[in-house]
């Protein structure tokens, strides 16, 4: 069983990952989440971008509970300062516990075209540069990529 429509065939892309650390307000450097990807993206040319999240703790690290196979996202700031879900995988609905435990890192790769979902429409961003990242719920963000949307 799949959650709604989100989405595009999966695009492989590797690259070593950066990251902001946030998480367990006690603790420094808990959890690190960071994206790498493609610079410049159109709806003819998506790119593939790779969120990942590290629990560099030594207690299990929860950000919430959902599905099994999209556990990370991917977001976009338009231009107005809003932020934007981005990623629009299928994903199972077996509403498992979303987590890494001690050391362990997940990583997912999304595939984007420079469109956002406003009132429920896909939309295609101006041509511009949009900082781009990666989350693990609430508990994590990436610093942002900076992805130019280039529409033909």
């Amino acid at each position: 069983m799949h959650l709604g429509v989100r989405g595009v065939a999966m695009l492989a892309v590797t690259g070593a990952a950066s990251g902001l650390a946030c998480g367990n307000p006690l603790a420094v450097n808990v959890m690190t989440v960071g994206v790498t990807g493609t610079i410049v993206v159109s709806p003819m040319e998506q790119g593939g971008f790779t969120v990942k999240a590290v629990n560099r703790d030594d207690e299990r690290v929860v950000w919430g509970s959902g599905s099994s196979s999209c556990q990370l996202g991917l977001f976009v700031r338009d231009g107005d300062g809003r932020d934007h879900n981005i990623d629009f995988r299928d994903c199972t609905s077996d509403l498992v516990e979303q987590g890494l435990a001690p050391g362990d890192s997940i990583s997912e790769t999304i595939v984007w075209g420079g469109w956002i979902e406003v009132a429920g429409e896909l939309q295609t961003l101006a041509n511009g540069e949009y900082r781009v990242y990666g989350v693990a719920g609430d508990r994590a963000r990436s610093e942002p990529l900076l992805v130019r949307v280039q529409v033909p």
